[in-house]
Parts: structure tokens; C-alpha cells; sequence
């Protein structure tokens, strides 16, 4: 509400605000303030409830569903050469990567990680190997972030 307050020195009145409403029953809202504040709490709760049924009803009402699942497609293979294996090695993880083949292999006291060359003769040549510990089982084989991980 603005009043109007009178300077002294001046005598200009200049508009001031005041927090408190005043009317004329001994600081008692008037019927048109009474009425005005509940129509303005009915405006925000009505606000807020408009609010909160347009985003339920965005998210679950006409949110679109999925389209249905192709069948998933199924690729052939044909064979196009065979390399030489170690018989013994029970292979865990095997991964391609920068023209090498990285097997990882698993049997207590026999688990290694090996970089294997192919080549266009059919020969398979171990490059590089590392053997695990005899109380390790080495499991799965991926390449992270420049590094070979074994689990």
C-alpha cells in the first residue's frame, strides 16, 4: 500500500510503501482486501496445480511409447582360414587390436595374456606373453584406455 507522508523541511509529500495494510476498523482488512488476497492465493494455487498436472501429464499421459521391436537380424559366417592353436590354452578373453590378436587364457598355474600374429600362411606366432601367478586364474581380456585390463 502507498502512503503519502509529508516532509517537514521540503514540504513535498512523496509516496512511501508500507508493509502494513491500514483501514479504517482498528488495523482490520477491508472486504475488498480480504477478497483480493483470496483471489490472489486461488490464482497461485491454481497456478501450481496446472503446473503440476501438465508436467505428470508430459511425462506419463501422452509420453510416446517405444515403437515395437524388430526381430533382431541374424548375420551368417563363412570360414576363410584356419589358424594353428595351442591345444592346451583355454582361452577366457580374446580381442583384436592394432593388427594383433590378444588372448587371454585360464588354468591355475598356466593363465597368460599373449599378443598372437596372424599370418596369410595359416601360422599363428606368439609375440609376446606374460604368464600370471600359480594362484592366479586369468579371466576376460579388454583393452581400456591404451591398456590391456585381465580380470
Amino acid at each position: 500500500m502507498v502512503n503519502a507522508r509529508s516532509r517537514r523541511s521540503t514540504g513535498r509529500t512523496e509516496p512511501t510503501l508500507s508493509s502494513q495494510a491500514t483501514s479504517p476498523r482498528n488495523g482490520e482488512s477491508t472486504r475488498t482486501e480480504q477478497v483480493q488476497r483470496r483471489s490472489s492465493l486461488a490464482k497461485a494455487a491454481s497456478f501450481c496445480l496446472a503446473a503440476i498436472a501438465a508436467a505428470w501429464a508430459g511425462s506419463t499421459l501422452w509420453a510416446r511409447q517405444p515403437p515395437p521391436q524388430a526381430e533382431p537380424r541374424v548375420f551368417g559366417f563363412r570360414v576363410v582360414r584356419v589358424y594353428e592353436h595351442d591345444p592346451r590354452a583355454f582361452t577366457q578373453g580374446l580381442l583384436w587390436a592394432n593388427g594383433s590378436l590378444f588372448e587371454s587364457t585360464g588354468l591355475y598355474g598356466h593363465s597368460t595374456v599373449r599378443e598372437i600374429r596372424l599370418g596369410m600362411d595359416g601360422k599363428a606366432q606368439t609375440v609376446r606373453q606374460h604368464r600370471l601367478g600359480p594362484k592366479d586364474f586369468g579371466e576376460g581380456l579388454v583393452q581400456w584406455r591404451g591398456q590391456l585390463l585381465q580380470l
